[in-house]
């Protein structure tokens, strides 16, 4: 990005306001001092790699409660963690992050998370879709509501799930039960919560 592929990300790399850090994003985040108003995370996990089996004997310390208690205790008090990843047919996978980010948010002290995510994807659908989880550290205020709406009609992105919205997906519903992960798509599903001990 700071050679070959410098013109097509913009000179973002040259930035004054940009500093490169080649390391675990868990790692460097746990080390930190600072606080940041976004934490984010795209295709962390490529698809190649896993459909081959390559994975397969990885663990993965960046998705477990422990981790995203640790991505919320270092954002700003407005600041939001997005996580982005493919496919939404089957949607185990935002489903897991939900989860994880509802044990987070339990475990730093909010007890209710219907109001701290928001869950959006391609409007295509489709195998290759992605979808994006956000979460914040504050509830979202009605304004950050008006302007996602917005945002994603302009994009052309659906809403999954807004605070709110009274939708009654698997999202609203894993959100508003007392328990961290539970329903009848939870054991169709094998979702459960990863932690640093189990991850």
């Amino acid at each position: 990005m700071r050679g070959r592929f410098a013109a097509l990300s913009h000179r973002l790399y040259f930035h004054p306001g940009v500093r490169i850090v080649v390391g675990d994003g868990r790692s460097f985040v746990r080390a930190t001092g600072e606080r940041y108003q976004v934490l984010r995370v795209t295709l962390a996990n490529a698809r190649t790699s896993a459909a081959a089996g390559a994975l397969a004997l990885t663990e993965n310390n960046l998705f477990t409660t422990e981790a995203f208690s640790d991505y919320l205790t270092h954002l700003t008090a407005d600041g939001i963690m997005a996580f982005t990843h493919r496919r939404f047919d089957r949607p185990w996978e935002s489903l897991c992050l939900v989860a994880l980010a509802k044990a987070a948010l339990r475990l730093n002290g909010d007890s209710d998370a219907t109001g701290n995510v928001i869950v959006v994807r391609d409007a295509a659908g489709g195998g290759t879709a992605r979808t994006t989880v956000l979460v914040s550290r504050s509830p979202f205020t009605r304004a950050d509501l008006a302007l996602v709406r917005r945002r994603t009609a302009a994009g052309h992105l659906k809403l999954v799930y807004l605070p709110g919205d009274g939708s009654g997906n698997r999202f609203a519903e894993l959100l508003s039960n007392k328990s961290v992960v539970s329903g009848p798509w939870h054991y169709r599903a094998g979702v459960t919560l990863a932690t640093d001990n189990k991850p």
